[in-house]
């Protein structure tokens, strides 16, 4: 990714208003296997088995049901000097089966760190404002990634502007300031979303649409392609974000 395409996450994270819609498909638990094969639905306690990602092939062209849409532009910028692709690509890692992440096959970031973090959520009549620092409140892996990490290889192989590579991004604290309607609607129809975060959880960091691009032009699911760490995190440009359901 870009330094444009992180501007305008950042511009987009700190306007005054974010409103979230549901154009995105967002990375959930799913059921988990049982031992003879069979499956059967996961109850919330406890690591699911596997998570359900959007499927390669899911369009990118349009705001529509069923499709991830954050504006050609910032597909355009992602996959620069490269044509836009019209759909996600298949993932080329072991843990990637069809839309699923196999939890039990990814070479997590390894760490357990305790970070500063700083967020507040107040309200009026009509908003609810986020405000803080963008770290969570919960534990973080260890970046820059350890080069003795299983993970390692899979950041190192992408560049980032500013780093040797993307193993070498850290976390850093930045400005979170959003505010949403306490009353939000469902847009009568879907909409494009302009900018990277996608959401905010009450740990104080960000979740990012579930597209990343590789150096040939090609989009995945971020899950399918790059391994997370505990929390199912990493920084992008230091940003610390989420792409998938964390059950800790």
């Amino acid at each position: 990714m870009s330094n444009g395409l992180l501007k305008k996450a950042v511009a987009g994270l700190v306007a005054s208003t974010l409103t979230l819609g549901a154009a995105v498909s967002a990375l959930v638990p799913a059921g988990a296997a049982g031992a003879n094969g069979s499956s059967s639905t996961w109850n919330g306690n406890g690591a699911p088995s596997y998570l359900i990602t959007p499927a390669t092939g899911t369009p990118i062209t349009a705001a529509s049901a069923n499709t991830i849409f954050p504006c050609n532009t910032l597909v355009r910028i992602a996959t620069a000097p490269n044509p836009a692709p019209t759909a996600l690509t298949a993932g080329a890692t072991s843990w990637d089966v069809g839309n699923k992440v196999i939890l039990s096959k990814v070479p997590t970031v390894p760490g357990n760190k305790k970070l500063h973090s700083v967020f507040h959520v107040t309200t009026t009549n009509t908003s609810r404002i986020l405000t803080g620092n963008g770290i969570p409140s919960t534990r973080v892996g260890t970046f820059p990634i350890p080069q003795s990490s299983a993970a390692y290889k899979y950041y190192a192989a992408l560049p980032a502007a500013g780093y040797a590579n993307a193993a070498e991004i850290p976390i850093i604290p930045y400005n979170l300031n959003v505010t949403i309607t306490i009353q939000p609607v469902v847009n009568a129809t879907p909409s494009s979303i302009p900018y990277l975060p996608t959401g905010v959880k009450m740990t104080g960091a960000v979740w990012h649409i579930e597209m990343a691009p590789d150096n040939n032009g090609n989009l995945y699911s971020p899950d399918s392609a790059l391994p997370l760490d505990l929390c199912s995190g990493h920084p992008f440009m230091g940003e610390y974000h989420y792409h998938g359901y964390s059950w800790k």
